[in-house]
Order: structure tokens, then C-alpha cells, then sequence
């Protein structure tokens, strides 16, 4: 019988991810167990800084790492500019199993539109998928598709969390954490009842703007940062 999944009172260890999100990806894989133990990490960089999979390559996992200007063989980090229309010709072209444990994305700004892609074809148990946190709890707003956006460090980017939660939601997968920016997001097969009926609110209370100061010195006030409207779209 599943037990509800709980990650309060992590405990926390020192890793290789930006903010300790290892901790967290450790436990939801000690409630859920493990299949094949391969991961995905769709902006890899070199594949050991702030990397949420290096610790699992640690501990006898495998998998593929992508980045758009890094490869290293040893630890099969590849180096492709991955876009919505081709990241399923590059998982097949790298022998990615359909289904497999984990799926990490963080690629500062299409991140929806190529976890949509990826989930058309592939079914991943665990996702950790950078968000946008200066939403409000239930804006559901996403960046438009470009293939040559680079985030400039300072505007938004990215997709609301809601947005991210309609979207998966129609893959049969829930959101279940919301660590900083990381949306935990399980397959609802992996969940118990009360995991899929969790409310959102509880979740996702809205913005976080204390998390983007230090984008910018002197730290200027949310206004100036907001990008213009016709950039984004309400899914």
C-alpha cells in the first residue's frame, strides 16, 4: 500500500545542486523507490555544478545530461542546442527509455514548451522543472515559444507555476512540492489519492520576489523588470 508523500523536514546534506535540491529529489525516490535509475537533466551546464542528477551519477545511476555550449564523454553530457520541435529526435538519438526515474529541466526560459514536448513521448516519474515565482497563485501565463530567447538575467522568463500544473495535469502527472523555483512534479501512479487531491494553495501560495533580488544591483523594484505583455501568453 502507497503512503501519502511527504517531504517536510527534508533531511538536508551537502551536494552538487544549486539549492539542495538533491535532499529532495533523495526523498521522494526513498517513498517511491526506483525503476531503471536513469535520469534526464535538459540544462546540464558541465554537468557537476549546481547539477540536480551528479549526485544520483554518484550513487551508481545513469543517464543523459544536454547543454547547449558543454559536453563531456565520462559522463555523457551532451552538447546540442536543444528546441520543442527537436529534443525528441535528440532523447531518441541518445537511447533514452521511454520511461524512466527522473527528469531534471532548467534551461531559464522555454522550460514549458520543452517539458510539453518531452511528455508527448516520454513518461518520466519524478520531474524538477524551474518555475517562475513572481506569479501570483493561480496566473496560468507562459512566455512565448522562441527558439533563440536567452534569458538577459534580469527580466522574467519561464512559465507561472499554475501554468506548469494545467500542463502536466494533462499528462496524468501532479505537482506535489514547490522548493524555491523547482516544481516537484510525480506521475500520478506513483501518488496516493490524497497526493492527487492536494490543494494547489498549499503548494503554491504566489510570489516570491525576495528570491530575484540579486539579479540586479541596486535591486530595482518589480515594475521595471516585467517584460512586455505581448510577450507572454495565458494558457
Amino acid at each position: 500500500m502507497k503512503n501519502n508523500l511527504n517531504l517536510k523536514n527534508v533531511q538536508l546534506f551537502e551536494g552538487h545542486s544549486q539549492k539542495k535540491q538533491h535532499c529532495y529529489i533523495k526523498s521522494v525516490f526513498d517513498q517511491i523507490g526506483t525503476t531503471n535509475k536513469f535520469y534526464l537533466d535538459i540544462g546540464a551546464y558541465d554537468g557537476i555544478t549546481n547539477s540536480n542528477v551528479y549526485d544520483l551519477l554518484k550513487i551508481g545511476w545513469y543517464g543523459l545530461m544536454i547543454d547547449n555550449n558543454l559536453s563531456n564523454n565520462s559522463i555523457n553530457l551532451v552538447k546540442e542546442t536543444v528546441t520543442k520541435d527537436n529534443i525528441i529526435n535528440i532523447l531518441r538519438k541518445n537511447n533514452t527509455p521511454v520511461e524512466f526515474d527522473f527528469l531534471s529541466i532548467d534551461i531559464d526560459g522555454m522550460d514549458y514548451w520543452i517539458l510539453k514536448s518531452v511528455l508527448c513521448e516520454y513518461r518520466p516519474r519524478l520531474i524538477v522543472v524551474e518555475t517562475n515565482v513572481r506569479f501570483e497563485t493561480r496566473d496560468s501565463k507562459v512566455l512565448k515559444y522562441r527558439e533563440d530567447y536567452s534569458w538577459d538575467g534580469l527580466n522574467w522568463y519561464g512559465a507561472s507555476p499554475f501554468a506548469i500544473k494545467k500542463m502536466v495535469n494533462n499528462f496524468e502527472y501532479t505537482p506535489v512540492y514547490l522548493h524555491h523555483d523547482d516544481l516537484f512534479i510525480v506521475r500520478n501512479d506513483c501518488l496516493t489519492e490524497d497526493d492527487l487531491n492536494r490543494c494547489w494553495e498549499d503548494i503554491y501560495r504566489g510570489p516570491n520576489h525576495d528570491l530575484y533580488k540579486d539579479h540586479i544591483k541596486p535591486y530595482q523594484p518589480e515594475p521595471i523588470l516585467h517584460p512586455r505583455k505581448e510577450e507572454w501568453q495565458e494558457i
